[in-house]
Parts: structure tokens; C-alpha cells; sequence
């Protein structure tokens, strides 16, 4: 049978008999696939075994397809899902996952190995491409510190960041990590590392722009891009491992280059063990926004507190708080706690904060509350912030993002687990008084096995919006206002 996959590439695909595959599961059928870009096999309605080359220093990678969907059983009316092979594939935190250059979609996650895959989805014709192989992490073992992030420049080429928890002694650049000599790691704590397509607006190969001077520092994790209406591009992470400076670096010149790394919490110069969990994205303008917590690093069980908040002007790469006050920076935790202190937990465990602005440009901040992770939700009303308000008790382990309508009225995405079913279900819960009260409104996912999702894209098409991923499953959905965005069946 032959396939279309890619445009006007076409694929000879053999069905035979089932057979038993090398690790012991049973494959329902195995397709030889005859395109001179490898073998690959199928069960159930995909499966897919990742075949691509690895990326190394400077070269190019002519990336071989990352795996080769073998449609055998599908519905007439196509797939939900756009891949299967997500592998603890997303993190709110590692984000964006989703970009937007005009009416094509390109989306970015974890999935085999560690490494970052790459699919593009056409909005007006409604073909997938991909998933691609985009580059080789050093983490492994099950180290998801290193998800991708994903942006497009002005000339039109996709840039991803991945594969930092910290860096390895021996990469080039300063490593401004304050450990007492415990790190850098080794090679196990991976290199953040900057890829580019080869091509505009074409995601089949790709390029590592080398971490040397004037290119990004490979001490990162937490990596995050952001794309500004001028052109301009900034990277934040957090530089090292724990406790370590969060620092940005911004390219001027579409990714070609980097600036010197710009110190936001300094975790050296406080001298005490401080560590950070910080959320960026786009604000109003020429801004950056900023929502973050507290690890006193001391408790190394995980433990996080507090809400902060403060947003960027681009223009002069100032920091200032919700009231307006310009922030003398770097910050340490006591300059934090005077000056962009969101909602004090008094030492009760959150997880980290993110944040989303009304149309005035006033923060409403979300984060996971207790051991539970029950979201709540504190707003900043013009001159105050107002208490934190429970969203929805019923589940726990959630994650959620939010998008703000006006000043009274907002919705808000959650994942989560319902212990009375031992479901996991993606859900719209609304709000309008102020997020006072959270009903929820409608209910778009519900799955036994635990699955995650990205931080909403607002900025791009309306039919991608966010993704969800299987943490078990490996299947990846693309959402918007449509619904699921499909990938045909044969």
C-alpha cells in the first residue's frame, strides 16, 4: 500500500503477519518500510521506532525521519493524535512547545533517548510533516530536565534549546555556579544546546549552533525562548545546577548570535543556598513577564514556597514590580521578599508560579498548593494582591496555565487526577468574578494513564493552543478551538 506522508513523498509500506518483537511485545503487524530512509516497525495503529542521525559538533544533520508512521488501523476520519513517541514529553516550565509563522504550526518535545522532536502542521491543507529527529541530548536515565523549547525568527527559521541540567566540567564559557565544588556534573548532566533548521520554515534538517563565544552558554536548564515583535530573541534558564544563577542571553541578529549572559537571581553573591524556579513569557509591548518561587535549597526534598512576580522592559532591560517600582537587580531572596512577594505560603509547599496579565496588563498567578498540588490563583488588583482563592479540590497533581478575558473573567486549562476514578482528564474551568469562584466548564480529555501538558501559545493559530502528551503512552494532541487537530488516515 502506498502512503503519503510528507507532501508529495510517497512510501511503499508491506503489511505481514504479526510478529513478536526483540524486546517481548507483541507488534500486531510489521511494516518494511522500502524509502531508503530505514526500517521501521508498527503495532496497533502506530508504532514507531526511532531511526535519525545524531547530531554532533558543528555538522549538519540531515535529519532521517525520527519515525515513520505505519497507518494499519485507523478510522476513516484520521488520528487524534499527531505521534507516538513522546516520552515524558512536556513540562510547563520548558516552554514554549508551540510556534506560529503564518498558517503553519510547528510543535517541539521530548521523546526517545531524551532527544527533541519536531513536527509542522499545515493549517490550510491540513498536512502533518514530521516527527523529526532535530538533535542528540547528552541527558539520559530518565532526566527530563532538558525539554525543548521552540521559536521562529524573523527570516523565518525554527530554533529549539534542550539538553541542559546544568552542563558537564569541560564545556567552553564561564560556569558561574555557586555548589561548593559539587558541580558541574559529568556528561550525564548534559549541555544546553541551540539547534536551527537548515531552512526557512522546513524542519528536515538541522544545525548545532556551537556553544562557544558569542553563542549561548551550555550551563543551562530550564531553557525557555522567547521571540519579541522587534525580532529580537531572549533565552532564560537557570545557569548550572542547584543553586545556580537564572541568567538570559538575547540575540539581536536572529539566533546567529548571543550576548553576554545578564544575571536575574544571584546565587553567589547571597552566600547562602538559594535556588530559584522561574516562568517567563511575553508580556504587553516591549516586556517580559515573570512569575516564579522559592527553593530553599537547604530541603532537598523538592520543597517550594512563595509566589513572586516582576516583568522586563525590553528597552532598557530594567525589572519592575506589579506597582510600577523599578527593581535594583540582580535579585537575592531578601530583595525578592521585599519587592515582588505575590503571596507568602508561610513555608507550606508549592510548586513553581506562572503568570498571565488582563488585557491592562495586571498579573493573575497560579500555582500547585500542598503536597496534593491543588491549584489556587492570587490576582493583583491595581494596588494589592488579593488572597489566594482554591480552584478545584477534587483532583490532584494538576497542572494548569490560564488565559485572562478581562479584568473579572478568565479561563484556565487543568490536568489533573481524580483519585476516585484514577483518571487523568484536561479540563476548561471559568471564572467570573474576579477569581473568586472557578466552575468547570467543559471537559476535552480523559485517559487512565497519566499524560501531561505545555503552557497555552496564544499568539499563534487558534487551532493550536497547547499539547498533551502521554507520560506512558507516548501519544502527542495537538488542541485549539477546533478540537484535537487530526492527522489523516490513509
Amino acid at each position: 500500500m502506498m502512503i503519503q506522508i510528507h507532501g508529495s513523498e510517497f512510501f511503499k509500506v508491506e503489511l505481514n503477519a504479526p510478529t513478536m518483537a526483540e524486546d517481548g511485545v507483541h507488534l500486531d503487524y510489521e511494516s518494511v518500510v522500502e524509502s531508503g530512509r530505514g526500517l521501521f516497525s508498527g503495532h496497533s495503529a502506530m508504532k514507531i521506532m526511532s531511526r535519525g542521525t545524531r547530531v554532533t559538533g558543528n555538522k549538519k544533520a540531515h535529519v532521517l525521519w525520527g519515525c515513520l508512521f505505519a497507518l494499519c488501523i485507523s478510522s476513516a476520519q484520521g488520528l487524534d493524535y499527531f505521534a507516538e513517541n513522546g516520552i515524558a514529553s512536556l513540562n510547563l516550565r520548558q516552554h514554549p512547545s508551540i510556534a506560529t509563522s503564518g498558517n503553519r504550526t510547528y510543535v517541539a518535545y521530548q521523546g526517545p533517548g531524551e532527544d527533541p522532536y519536531v513536527c509542522s502542521y499545515d493549517h490550510g491543507t491540513g498536512i502533518w510533516e514530521g516527527p523529526v529527529l532535530a538533535g542528540t541530548s547528552l541527558l539520559r536515565d530518565g532526566d527530563n530536565h532538558g525539554k525543548p523549547t521552540i521559536a521562529i525568527d524573523d527570516a523565518g527559521y525554527i530554533h529549539i534549546v534542550f539538553g541542559g541540567h546544568g552542563g558537564y566540567n569541560g564545556l567552553p564559557g564561564d560556569n558561574r555556579e555557586y555548589s561548593f565544588g559539587k558541580n558541574p556534573g559529568p556528561e550525564m548532566a548534559g549541555k544546553q544546546t541551540h539547534m536551527r533548521s537548515d531552512s526557512p520554515h522546513d524542519i528536515s534538517s538541522w544545525t548545532e549552533m556551537q556553544c562557544t563565544t558569542g553563542y549561548i552558554s551550555g550551563y543551562g536548564t530550564y531553557s525557555q525562548l522567547i521571540k519579541m515583535d522587534d525580532g529580537d530573541m531572549y533565552l532564560f534558564y537557570r545557569h548550572g545546577r542547584h543553586p545556580s544563577d537564572w541568567t538570559y542571553q538575547r540575540s539581536t541578529d536572529n539566533g546567529l548570535s548571543w550576548e553576554p549572559e545578564v544575571i536575574i537571581m544571584d546565587a553567589i553573591e547571597s552566600y547562602t543556598k538559594e535556588s530559584w524556579y522561574m516562568w517567563f513569557d511575553n508580556g504587553p509591548g516591549d516586556t517580559i513577564i515573570c512569575g516564579y518561587s522559592f527553593h530553599p535549597h537547604t530541603d532537598c526534598t523538592g520543597h517550594r514556597e512563595n509566589v513572586y512576580y516582576m516583568r522586563m522592559n525590553c528597552s532598557d532591560h530594567s525589572w519592575e514590580n506589579a506597582a510600577g517600582e523599578i527593581l535594583s537587580m540582580p535579585l537575592v531572596k531578601a530583595k525578592a521578599d521585599a519587592h515582588t512577594l505575590a503571596y507568602n505560603s508561610g513555608g507550606v509547599m508549592i510548586k513553581e508560579a506562572l503568570v498571565r496579565l488582563d488585557p491592562d496588563g495586571k498579573p493573575w498567578m497560579i500555582f500547585p498548593w500542598s503536597v496534593d498540588y491543588v491549584y489556587k490563583c492570587v490576582r493583583w488588583t491595581g494596588e494589592t494582591w488579593m488572597a489566594p482563592s482554591a480552584i478545584d479540590g477534587s483532583m490532584n497533581k494538576q497542572e494548569a496555565d490560564l488565559m485572562v478575558l478581562s479584568e473579572t473573567s478568565a479561563k484556565l486549562l487543568m490536568m489533573g487526577n481524580n483519585p476516585a476514578t484514577s483518571k487523568w482528564s484536561v479540563s476548561w474551568y471559568e471564572t467570573a468574578d474576579a477569581g473568586e469562584t472557578w466552575r468547570l466548564t467543559s471537559s476535552i480529555f480523559s485517559e487512565t494513564s497519566p499524560h501531561q501538558i505545555s503552557s497555552l501559545y496564544l499568539d499563534g493559530h487558534p487551532d493550536a493552543q497547547f499539547l498533551i502528551g502521554g507520560l506512558r503512552t507516548g501519544k502527542m494532541y495537538l488542541y485549539g478551538e477546533s478540537g484535537f487537530v487530526p492527522r489523516p488516515a490513509p
